[in-house]
């Protein structure tokens, strides 16, 4: 089957002008003399992440609602300006924020709401999907409580007078602008080195937790990380009775614990190749905000003790657990 133009852009690479070349003292977080937040929870990767990306894109269901968009790719073409406060002389974290919220968040916004317009959309029998989603940059407090940071939001407005839900997250860490730097936290994940990944992933889970979804992406200098956060619950067994009463054993919840989901880093420069395996950062965003637009996206209510498993670090230092 010939790919339509708008699956060619959704295809295609994610391109960044004009990011810095990273200086060899260059910090991995602004500001550089904040404190870090660490997530202490258990990691898991998240390792079909791609090829669930990918099985959705060669579903009859996509391919069909793609083919109802042709002829809808004119505007994906008129250029997106940049932010009146993002000029060349803008830290590359501003500009990275600025080109990624036009030239990923912006084009998936647009081809998803295309989407979400088609026949093979509305009649899908096993979705509901909302009436529109919105992208929008909002911002989030640190650990200290004083610094501003731009969050990405990806809304949900449901059919009908239902009122707009936060459902997908996202930060930018520019990680000093180092090549393949979520590649290398990934690789460090089971150490406390400065940069590694339960370092760089501490403010974004908070961020979950408060925004009370399961899923966001981190954006850095040339990779993104797709996430997801599942609540798990532990139960046992017991026996409930009072000492003189008769046995009465029930199931008990004991323990409600985090587990964090972590994709593969996938390049900017990534194009989908079936055969490579690589994806496209806009595949993969268009995959996710189907899926939270389609599944559950919520957290529980009973989230336990999940927002204590972090801790502070003063500025480049690691993490060491506290003796008993």
């Amino acid at each position: 089957m010939e790919t339509s133009a708008i699956q060619t852009v959704i295809a295609a690479p994610f391109c960044v002008k004009d990011l810095p070349e990273p200086g060899p003292d260059e910090p991995l977080f602004l500001p550089a003399d904040a404190q870090r937040l660490w997530y202490l929870g258990y990691l898991e990767r998240w390792d079909n992440f791609q090829r669930q990306a990918v099985k959705h894109w060669d579903s009859q269901e996509c391919k069909s609602a793609f083919d109802e968009t042709e002829g809808c790719s004119a505007d994906l073409d008129v250029p997106r300006p940049a932010k009146p406060d993002v000029g060349q002389d803008s830290h590359g974290s501003a500009k990275l924020e600025d080109c990624f919220r036009r030239e990923v968040l912006g084009i998936v916004e647009h081809v998803y709401n295309l989407l979400l317009t088609t026949r093979t959309m509305k009649e899908a029998e096993d979705i509901t999907a909302p009436e529109r989603i919105s992208v929008e940059t909002a911002a989030y407090q640190t650990v200290t409580d004083e610094i501003s940071r731009p969050m990405f939001v990806v809304c949900a407005k449901p059919a009908g007078d239902g009122s707009e839900e936060t459902r997908l997250i996202g930060h930018v860490e520019y990680l000093g602008g180092k090549p393949g730097a979520l590649t290398w936290a990934v690789r460090e994940a089971a150490k406390n080195s400065w940069g590694s990944l339960r370092c760089v992933l501490g403010e974004i889970a908070q961020s979950m937790l408060k925004a009370n979804v399961n899923y966001a992406f981190l954006v850095s200098s040339d990779e993104v990380m797709f996430l997801r956060y599942d609540i798990e619950t532990r139960t046992e067994y017991v026996n409930l009775a009072l000492p003189d009463q008769a046995p009465h054993f029930d199931d008990v919840d004991v323990n409600i614990e985090p587990r964090l989901c972590f994709s593969d880093p996938i390049k900017h420069a990534d194009v989908l190749d079936e055969v490579e395996g690589t994806l496209s950062v806009k595949l993969g965003l268009l995959y996710m905000v189907h899926t939270v637009m389609t599944n559950d996206w919520q957290m529980p209510e009973e989230k336990g003790n999940c927002a204590k498993y972090a801790a502070k670090t003063k500025a480049g230092e690691k993490y060491m657990p506290s003796c008993p």
